[in-house]
């Protein structure tokens, strides 16, 4: 139950069509997986520590480098050189102390992704590479957890939620097993808030019992265009199995 703090803080979310206090209670026993606390995790994390999501599982192993600084806007000059995944906690327990926050300093590898995974009812691809992205996408669907994806590149940004059952990352993206970064392209620090802080609100909705449109949302901030693209499955797709019998590979 929320207690009577909990019920000022979250006032203005709790009058929400569609939240309330059962919503708010939904939120407190939700446990949200953050791969990722750079451009994309940064916002994610402050706007889920924010709105009283119970548990934030933070993974990261890298440490705060200057150039971070421009769109990673949870972190502080005196940041630079620690572990991002340690202030990305302390921040969110600075803004919430109602939220548990706990930090793996450590890649997601195929032998941790599965355990760590597991114990989250949501998973946020906040990453920068595709091998990251691979790995988190087979093992949502290995789980059956629903994932939301976001990416960056320059003035541009992409959103989609991906549920079991309904075709995944790699329907969309085939290649994105073989893909590489270029990390010389560069990124406007506001796209990177606005595509991670959408992140957090398509976290907030799935906790609240809303379904996701079945859409890939891409923006072009530089110009302000937004398109749409309805989410298709790949019929044989390696990973869910895309086929007309709906069922994932493994399960």
């Amino acid at each position: 139950m929320l207690t009577e703090r909990e019920f000022l803080r979250y006032a203005r979310q709790i009058v929400l069509p569609g939240a309330g206090a059962e919503g708010q209670e939904k939120l407190k026993r939700t446990s949200v997986c953050v791969v990722g606390a750079g451009g994309l995790g940064a916002p994610c994390i402050a706007y889920l520590a924010g709105a009283g999501v119970g548990r934030l599982v933070i993974i990261e192993p890298g440490r705060l480098e200057p150039g971070n600084l421009h769109r990673q806007i949870i972190y502080r000059n005196e940041d630079s050189g620690f572990s991002k995944a340690r202030s990305a906690a302390a921040f969110a327990a600075r803004l919430n102390p109602e939220v548990k926050a706990d930090m793996r300093i450590e890649p997601l590898e195929e032998g941790n992704a599965e355990h760590i995974v597991s114990d989250c009812d949501i998973v946020a691809d906040c990453t920068d590479n595709f091998a990251a992205r691979a790995l988190i996408n087979r093992t949502c669907v290995r789980l059956r957890k629903p994932l939301v994806y976001a990416a960056i590149y320059r003035f541009e940004a992409q959103l989609a939620v991906f549920m079991p059952g309904r075709g995944c990352l790699a329907c969309q993206f085939p290649s994105v097993e073989e893909g590489t970064i270029r990390p010389d392209e560069g990124v406007a620090g506001p796209a990177a808030g606005a595509a991670g802080a959408m992140q957090a609100m398509e976290a907030l909705k799935l906790a609240w019992g809303m379904e996701p449109d079945g859409h890939m949302l891409l923006m072009d901030l530089r110009n302000n265009e937004f398109a749409k693209a309805r989410l298709r499955r790949l019929p044989g797709c390696p990973v869910c199995g895309g086929g007309a019998n709906g069922k994932i590979s493994g399960t």
